[in-house]
């Protein structure tokens, strides 16, 4: 297997694992809603950092190097019929076009969003960005509100992203390429 079908298989299970994850933890601090309150809070500064650096993300998806593949976006979109409550998804293939408009496939389903599924094409706007990923050989970057949930998660699926998370979500970037959230 390639670099990147390994890269690409490795992802969607990791991006399972933070789906379930999230379910888990968020449902895991219902008893205890300073905990939810808490992470919730994490969650949000993770997502306004990620944000931040999202000018990294576009550079790369732009222009990426032989090395870096796998660009996935997380986003909030708004719910489907007879539903109330917006949902965080990741999505790839993503496509930006020069006035702005993004287009991208849904990369999991989730329950919030029937009836779209995985492989769905979704339309959304930059400002509905939570968080950004790719991978550069081996690391994935990227992540922000996956690092917040690594010390909730189960051991055993805390331990397989940290495998494949790179030790600072930028690698290697510099601060210099930030926008305003």
């Amino acid at each position: 297997m390639t670099g990147r079908r390994a890269g690409g298989a490795l992802a969607s299970a990791c991006a399972g694992l933070v789906a379930l994850a999230g379910t888990w933890v968020l449902g895991a601090c219902g008893a205890q809603p300073d905990d939810e309150a808490v992470l919730r809070r994490e969650l949000v500064q993770a997502s306004r950092e990620a944000r931040r650096h999202l000018p990294v993300f576009w550079e790369h998806l732009s222009a990426p190097s032989e090395q870096e593949f796998d660009f996935r976006l997380k986003v909030r979109l708004t719910p489907t019929a007879g539903r109330t409550k917006a949902a965080e998804v990741w999505v790839e293939r993503i496509d930006r076009k020069e006035d702005g408009a993004l287009r991208a496939r849904l990369a999991q389903t989730l329950p919030d969003l029937a009836p779209l599924e995985r492989g769905d094409e979704v339309m959304f706007e930059e400002a509905s960005i939570t968080d950004w990923a790719f991978f550069r050989k081996e690391d994935l970057l990227g992540h922000y509100t996956t690092r917040v949930l690594l010390p909730r998660l189960p051991p055993d699926q805390a331990e397989v992203l940290r495998s494949v998370l790179s030790e600072d979500p930028l690698g290697d970037e510099s601060d210099s390429s930030e926008v305003d959230s």
